[in-house]
């Protein structure tokens, strides 16, 4: 089965585990590396730090500074 058939039995799209993932790794480089923000957003493909700000809070509740400062305990 074809990544794209698996993808529409279970109803989701490429994009939206792409952002899915991207959500899981900025959250973990920036809990675990001294990385800046605007480096972070870079590497994972956004150009706009405000951007890639909006987005983290979106899928966070917090922005990427306040997460970096008081990340959640797992």
């Amino acid at each position: 089965m074809t990544l794209q058939r698996r993808l529409s039995v279970e109803r989701k799209t490429f994009k939206v585990l792409v952002q899915k993932v991207r959500q899981k790794v900025s959250a973990l480089v920036l809990s675990n590396t001294a990385q800046n923000v605007a480096e972070v957003a870079y590497r994972l493909g956004s150009a706009e730090i405000s951007r890639f700000s909006r987005v983290f809070r979106h899928g966070h509740g917090v922005s990427p500074r306040e997460w970096r400062r008081n990340p959640p305990q797992s």
